[in-house]
């Protein structure tokens, strides 16, 4: 799986997991937090030259942030991607 698939899956991955966040149900919350947690972990290990420790942190505490930040990071490997083809 190159890097774009990777961000790709986590995307997925948050947007599946989203609605659970906002449940009743405080087990599927949970589980649903859980995921969240993994996915970001997931994000910074893959992406630590672009993402700091502290957006790391806002984005374990936000889920919106964790969205943006994930976007950015999709973005920037979009760009890189184009410039390489160019070469």
């Amino acid at each position: 799986m190159n890097k774009m698939d990777k961000l790709l899956h986590i995307k997925h991955a948050a947007l599946y997991v989203e609605p659970e966040l906002i449940g009743a149900d405080f087990e599927r919350v949970k589980a649903a937090e859980e995921e969240w947690m993994s996915l970001v972990d997931q994000l910074y290990e893959d992406n630590r030259q672009l993402i700091t420790p502290r957006q790391y942190q806002t984005a374990r505490i936000q889920f919106e942030y964790f969205l943006i930040l994930l976007e950015m990071t999709i973005d920037h490997c979009r760009r890189e991607i184009g410039v390489e083809n160019k070469k």
